[in-house]
C-alpha cells in the first residue's frame, strides 16, 4: 500500500541558501575552495591565496556568493551542503541569488558582510559587497540579493 502526503506547508519557503533566484542574466565562476572545513551554499566568498581559489575569510577581492549544488557527491566523512577543501564550487559574481538574512533587511538596501560571513543592512565594522537585498524581510529568513558588477 502506497503512503500518499495528504498535508502541505501552506507557505513553504520561497527559496534557500545558494538557490539562483530567477532566469535574470547573471555569472557564475568556478573556484577551488581552500577553507578547511569547507564552505556551504549561500556564503560570500573572497580570492584565497590559490589563483584560482576561494575562501570565506573577508580579505582581498569579493568573488560572489557560492551556488547551491545538491548534485555533488557526498565525500566520506563530509557534511551534506558543505563543499570540502579542495573541491570546485560553483560561485555567482552576478544574478540574484538566495541567502539568509543576518539581519532585518529592506528592499533595495545596500549589502553589508560582517566577519562571520552573514549578510546585514550595517555598514558599522562590516564588508560592502556590490550587492542589493530585493526583499523585506527579517533576520535568519530566506532573502534575495541581486549581485551587480
Amino acid at each position: 500500500m502506497a503512503i500518499v502526503q495528504n498535508s502541505y506547508n501552506a507557505a513553504p519557503a520561497p527559496g534557500y541558501a545558494g538557490m539562483v533566484a530567477n532566469g535574470e542574466t547573471g555569472n557564475r565562476i568556478s573556484r577551488t575552495v581552500e577553507d578547511a572545513g569547507g564552505i556551504g551554499f549561500g556564503k560570500a566568498v573572497w580570492q584565497a591565496s590559490g589563483d584560482h581559489g576561494c575562501s570565506t575569510t573577508v580579505s582581498g577581492d569579493f568573488l560572489g556568493v557560492t551556488i547551491a549544488d545538491h548534485g555533488l557527491a557526498l565525500v566520506p566523512g563530509g557534511t551534506a551542503d558543505i563543499v570540502p577543501q579542495g573541491r570546485e564550487i560553483g560561485v555567482m559574481d552576478e544574478g540574484v541569488i538566495w541567502v539568509i538574512a543576518g539581519s532585518s533587511t529592506t528592499d533595495r538596501a545596500p549589502v553589508y558582510v560582517t566577519a562571520g560571513g552573514a549578510f546585514t543592512t550595517s555598514a558599522s565594522g562590516n564588508t560592502a559587497i556590490p550587492a542589493k537585498f530585493v526583499d523585506t524581510v527579517a533576520s535568519n529568513a530566506p532573502v534575495r540579493l541581486r549581485i551587480v558588477r
